[in-house]
């Protein structure tokens, strides 16, 4: 039986924003990582660096970018680990080694897990997409999962000036673009979005847009300079929750913005090799 689809929860509260001294402290947290990416970080480093208590400054960094300091510099560390697949011909071991990772099997396995694919996967993906030209319309993403899809996340994404883009949006299960999206869709223009189903559970809505070029490394390697938007609360998901249409608003990037890890453009082509979830 096909289940019946029933819209998401309302989830309408604003969140303040965080004080300014807060999120300068918190960039400079984020400088020093990005200065050093493999260098032994300590949360009492962290928290010396940005003149707070090792505690305060824990929640602090959580609030204010979603995620534990120690996250973050993975997903830091994932970043950097695909430039180098991508623009070098250094081994897996060498990249390893240089993004400040001891075990091999460890960081293969936690690549694939985030980006999507793996390091040797990745590096064939700039040939591939070269040579299939992107769907011309709205493109879903939905991966198979053992729970029932039972509610659609639809809305409107707004933007100024976005120009030619390729328009990524999806649902992740946490709160920075890494691994497969629960479901998603590719647009080419600001403007109305309504994803696949999805099951249960608590998500986070995320966008990038992503310059529509022809060379493939401006989407699998997003620069700084990218639009980026996402509600800072979840989708909360289940019986008896339900929600107008969702609002999203497109803004440049920010340097203590988590970085986007998946290899977005493979999925929309369905070019990844990504396994059943």
């Amino acid at each position: 039986m096909t289940p019946s689809i029933a819209p998401v929860e309302p989830d309408i509260a604003v969140l303040p924003e965080p004080p300014a001294g807060q999120v300068r402290a918190v960039q400079s947290v984020v400088e020093a990582m990005r200065a050093e990416i493999d260098y032994p970080f300590t949360l009492d480093i962290f928290a010396e660096i940005a003149s707070y208590s090792p505690y305060h400054f824990a929640r602090m960094f959580r609030d204010i970018v979603g995620l534990p300091p120690g996250e973050y510099l993975a997903a830091l560390r994932f970043e950097r680990a695909k430039e180098l697949v991508l623009r070098t011909d250094l081994s897996v071991t060498d990249i390893c080694m240089e993004v400040g990772f001891s075990s091999l099997g460890t960081f293969s396995s936690r690549f694939k897990q985030l980006v999507g694919a793996s390091p040797v996967e990745l590096r064939r993906m700039p040939e591939q997409i070269a040579l299939h030209r992107p769907p011309d319309e709205p493109v879903p993403v939905r991966y198979q999962r053992l729970e029932p899809a039972v509610a659609r996340v639809a809305g409107v994404i707004h933007g100024e000036g976005a120009g030619n883009i390729h328009l990524y949006i999806g649902l992740f299960e946490d709160p920075l673009a890494q691994g497969l999206p629960v479901c998603g869709t590719r647009l080419d223009d600001v403007g109305a979005f309504s994803l696949p189903p999805a099951p249960n559970g608590t998500y986070w809505l995320m966008a990038a847009a992503l310059p529509a070029t022809p060379d493939p490394l401006d989407q699998l390697l997003p620069s700084r300079s990218i639009q980026v938007a996402g509600d800072r609360t979840p989708v909360r998901i289940g019986p008896g929750r339900s929600q107008p249409s969702r609002h999203l608003f497109l803004r440049p990037i920010r340097t203590i913005d988590s970085p986007i890890l998946t290899a977005l453009p493979p999925l929309a082509m369905n070019l990844s090799a990504a396994p059943a979830r």
